[in-house]
């Protein structure tokens, strides 16, 4: 890894390259090469196409034009979708100077926070409210951006797993806060989603009888012991 100069800041960034340079056959080093890049083109491809979608039917005509037609929602998508591109294409730039593998580790860190948070407070708590769903998940993005932003303003550096942590639970005690304040959803809405202890019971009830190494139980319990064991040895 160490080998030669790189335009690359960090090894992690480097590895396929130096794999490929290594390992690969040299009739298959072209082969692999276009199939990275065809990868990375439909990545690109799909997710301006989800943008452009998402913002023309979810933003665009339920809040912006109600009564827009099928030629102007089309013409929106395109606009969204190019202005999404020209953004990734500024914030390209930065993308060199911080490494591939943890800007794009720090971005879903950052982005997925709210929605986790959300999730984790709609499942385990029967008082949270669509409101307090919907403070989370706008709230959320701006308590991860502005504590950030604080952090680094302060000098202060921390592993972005750490900022993502305290944003999650500042995130959760916005939910809670918002919910508490706003009127309860009723028991039928959140019954069938809130998690029960009595549901690992139930897993089995019914199916045929199985031997002790093909219990769910047993592979779920198995399941949590690596995820706590990897998650304390790597940590």
């Amino acid at each position: 890894m160490q080998q030669g100069t790189s335009l690359l800041p960090d090894s992690q960034d480097r590895a396929f390259s130096v794999v490929l340079e290594l390992f690969a056959p040299s009739g298959l080093k072209g082969v692999i090469l276009a199939g990275f890049f065809v990868s990375v083109m439909s990545t690109v491809s799909a997710l301006s196409n989800s943008i452009a979608t998402i913002f023309s039917l979810d933003v665009y005509k339920k809040f912006i034009h109600k009564n827009a037609r099928d030629r102007e929602l089309i013409i929106t998508g395109q606009v969204s979708g190019g202005a999404a591109l020209l953004i990734s294409s500024l914030v390209a730039p930065l993308v060199g100077n911080i490494g591939l593998f943890k800007y794009f580790q720090t971005g879903v860190t950052y982005m997925a926070t709210p929605f986790i948070s959300v999730l984790l407070m709609d499942i385990f708590w029967r008082r949270t409210s669509y409101a307090g769903a919907i403070a989370g998940l706008m709230g959320g993005v701006f308590i991860q951006i502005a504590l950030a932003v604080s952090l680094l303003t302060a000098d202060i550096h921390l592993h972005w797993l750490y900022v993502g942590a305290i944003a999650q639970v500042l995130t959760m005690l916005l939910i809670m806060v918002v919910s508490l304040n706003t009127a309860p959803p009723r028991n039928e809405q959140v019954k069938p989603f809130l998690w029960r202890m009595s549901w690992i019971s139930t897993l089995e009830v019914g199916a045929k009888k199985r031997p002790c190494w093909q219990s769910i139980k047993l592979w779920l319990v198995l399941y949590a012991i690596v995820w706590c064991y990897i998650y304390w040895r790597f940590w």
